[in-house]
């Protein structure tokens, strides 16, 4: 990991890692021109909710959402790359979601950018970010924002207080789990991921220490489980 990304990485998360709301602040504070941050985990195919947000609008954003199933944040998770709107008011965002577009552009956001959380191929969620001014993320915006998403992904998996090696060795490990048990339970990646997650919170197990047992078998997962 590159020493200059690995040193924002940690300013962001702290030394142990803030919670998720202290985290949505913290990179709103690095992003001063973005009016809003939402943290948005998905379960499946399907996004199960907001985790969190900061910002008047970023909440009811993510619930539009969530229940028009349009928007930058939801094609950065189908399709695992960002999503950069500079004018939602724009015919091409218009028609590219006609429900979302409207709804946005109606709660007075100009913009937005939506970014996958993602470890390998397996989506996590999104990171989403709006303004209400249009205009596109800046040279300087963009790469905060993308290093933003990877320390929310870290967030999300447990390892925000792990130096550079090992949240690497972390990393790792999470997604040879999550190959194993799609194997186990003859899965898509997706679903191996979502019952891995599952198991880890419902044991109140680490998510890297449970992955750690299905790679050296102690755990094995079964399809009618």
């Amino acid at each position: 990991m590159p020493e200059a990304r690995s040193n924002r990485l940690r300013e962001l998360l702290g030394v142990n890692g803030p919670d998720l709301p202290r985290f949505a602040s913290r990179c709103a504070n690095e992003l001063p021109d973005i009016s809003g941050i939402s943290i948005v985990v998905v379960g499946g195919i399907n996004v199960s909710g907001l985790v969190s947000a900061a910002g008047q609008r970023s909440e009811r954003l993510a619930e539009l959402q969530l229940t028009m199933g349009e928007g930058p944040g939801t094609d950065a998770y189908r399709t695992g790359q960002p999503v950069l709107i500079a004018d939602l008011s724009a015919v091409e965002s218009q028609g590219r979601w006609p429900g979302f577009a409207s709804a946005a552009v109606d709660l007075g956001v100009k913009a937005m950018f939506g970014f996958p959380l993602q470890l390998g191929a397996i989506r996590i969620g999104t990171l989403d970010l709006h303004r209400v001014i249009t205009g596109p993320l800046s040279g300087e915006e963009l790469p905060i924002a993308l290093v933003c998403a990877e320390a929310a992904t870290m967030l999300l998996l447990g390892a925000a207080a792990m130096p550079g090696d090992s949240l690497l060795s972390h990393r790792a490990v999470i997604h040879q789990a999550t190959g194993m048990v799609m194997v186990q339970l003859e899965s898509n990646i997706e679903e191996a991921f979502v019952r891995l997650r599952a198991h880890a919170y419902a044991s109140g197990q680490p998510l890297g220490e449970l992955a750690q047992d299905v790679v050296d078998r102690r755990m094995r997962f079964q399809a009618n489980s």
